[in-house]
């Protein structure tokens, strides 16, 4: 019998431990008393000290009253209180395990909502897509392969253009699809894709191709460059096109703030661009401004908002310095402004330093100076197009009004 103390003392202490791994503290401190109380060399001390404890009723009720007392802490054995609890936890737990399941859930809803010719249509969508030779390799051979990365591209692209009007792909994403083989079954596969993630017409996107971008992610990472990369287990790959995913996993959880930033890192990068402003399902990937709505919902303080000390339009700007040099230094000199015109001009000066000129006057400008790093993304502006940069005022140069440590904000 004294063996068998030993053994059962000695699990209750060693179940302790699981217990604070899983920070159920009060449980632990409760299992290492009933385990240490059982171990014959602390039950003979405690009998020493206390008369009572040499009666056998007051240590086993003791043993029981603490064994139940671990059951009752343990997270595992809580009970909820209705079914709506029982709910919660359930989707709690299965959140944790997927964090896209709230999507799912939403997909489910959104199909129950239709119409029985929508709930028709979206089933031979399905069908069609199933009969795909695309499917084939993605869903069901569950191929990982660069050749189709702009095919997911090109579904995140649509994705995220989709608005009351239908949906559209950018046509440099388009040529990319149909410029490798299979390009008819490719373009088949992009455009049922999208269909699908409609919402009021076809439910949203299934289960199984969301799993494509999550292997995908997996084995490239959610955005990349063209060239020769290494995906997430070191192995060289060869990337023939620049891609961003983010805005497909922003919209399988927006309310996640890494998500959401992973979408502005690969838009400032220049991995993909904002649409221009229009009534868009998703507007969180759609426009920067719809992007930072959503954004301070999730995260007022992000490092993401600009931090500037004013906005101001290039032509006030200018026409402060035009008007009184000295009354405009004080003004906006060495102050971090957002600045909000039109590209005159796109080039670099004899220094070889990068640069965005705003449209003013004849011979008359605000030049703002950019970084290297910020070449690709300046290689996408076009004349005549509005946008708002962030730098520092330098001040009056010649004729020119000059911003230094300048970023493109939109």
């Amino acid at each position: 019998m004294r063996i068998v103390k030993f053994i059962i003392g000695a699990l209750f202490i060693i179940a302790s431990l699981g217990m604070f791994a899983q920070k159920e503290v009060l449980t632990g401190l409760i299992s290492v008393i009933l385990g240490a109380i059982i171990l014959p060399p602390v039950s003979e001390k405690i009998k020493e000290k206390f008369n009572q404890w040499n009666s056998k009723g007051v240590r086993y009720v003791t043993y029981a009253v603490l064994l139940a007392l671990v059951g009752v802490t343990s997270n595992k054995a809580k009970f909820p209180s209705s079914n709506l609890t029982v709910n919660e936890n359930s989707t709690k737990e299965v959140s944790s395990q997927n964090p896209y399941q709230n999507y799912l859930d939403e997909v489910d809803k959104n199909i129950a909502s239709l119409s029985p010719e929508r709930k028709v249509e979206r089933e031979k969508i399905l069908t069609e897509l199933k009969s795909n030779p695309v499917y084939v390799q993605l869903i069901t051979q569950k191929v990982v392969n660069s050749e189709y990365l702009p095919v997911l591209n090109a579904i995140t692209n649509g994705i995220s253009q989709i608005s009351d009007k239908g949906f559209s792909i950018n046509s440099n994403l388009e040529e990319q699809v149909t410029s490798s083989g299979d390009a008819d079954n490719k373009m088949s596969f992009v455009a049922k894709c999208i269909a699908l993630a409609i919402p009021n017409t076809n439910g949203g996107i299934p289960k199984e191709i969301l799993e494509v971008f999550d292997r995908y992610k997996s084995k490239f990472g959610a955005s990349g460059v063209k060239g020769t990369s290494y995906d997430l287990d070191k192995n060289p790959q060869q990337i023939k096109y620049d891609y961003d995913l983010t805005p497909f996993f922003a919209l399988m959880n927006p309310n996640s703030k890494e998500n959401l930033e992973a979408v502005y890192e690969a838009k400032n990068n220049g991995l993909s661009s904002w649409n221009e402003k229009g009534n868009y399902t998703y507007p969180y990937i759609a426009t920067k401004e719809g992007f930072l709505a959503k954004l301070k919902q999730i995260d007022p303080q992000s490092k993401l908002f600009p931090k500037v000390d004013m906005e101001v339009t290039a032509s006030e700007l200018y026409r402060a310095y035009e008007a009184n040099e000295v009354s405009a230094d004080q003004q906006y000199k060495d102050k971090r402004l957002l600045i909000t015109g039109a590209v005159e001009n796109i080039g670099k000066d004899v220094m070889d330093n990068p640069y965005v000129a705003l449209k003013i006057d004849f011979l008359k400008g605000v030049n703002c100076y950019f970084d290297d790093e910020n070449n690709k993304i300046l290689s996408q502006l076009n004349k005549g197009q509005k946008i708002q940069i962030i730098g520092t005022c330098a001040g009056l140069t010649l004729t020119d009004v000059v911003v230094k440590d300048c970023e493109l904000w939109e």
